[in-house]
């Protein structure tokens, strides 16, 4: 296994910064649950639509304020584009309260998950 890593102890601050969810970064919480992967999913279909993820800033210090305070807005060169729909999904799983993130069950439920408009 020539080239492999023999390090076998893993650090607990493992993955990429702009997808941590806020109770990670906080420590609040360093659980591994399913919420944590929902707030990843969000991040992840925001750069989908959008074309950059929600989350920026010139330091790591202001990404994650940024992601604590559950601060991003919309590209305003894209904004105008996106439907209603899709930016209530992201808005629902993009919220810092892990205990108030959509899940699946509620994302699999939301009108643009299923290719309906909002009532």
């Amino acid at each position: 296994m020539a080239g492999l890593a023999t390090n076998t102890n893993i650090s607990e601050e493992a993955g990429s910064l702009k997808y941590m969810p806020p109770e990670v970064l906080s420590g609040k919480d360093r659980s591994v649950t399913p919420a944590i992967d929902i707030w990843a999913m969000g991040c992840i279909l925001f750069g989908m639509v959008c074309g950059e993820l929600p989350f920026n800033g010139n330091s790591n210090k202001e990404i994650i304020k940024a992601i604590c305070e559950g601060k991003f807005s919309y590209p305003p060169t894209i904004e105008k584009q996106l439907s209603r729909e899709v930016k209530d999904l992201i808005q629902k799983i993009l919220v810092v309260d892990p205990q108030e993130r959509y899940t699946i069950a509620d994302i699999e439920r939301h009108p643009w998950y299923l290719g309906e408009k909002l009532l």
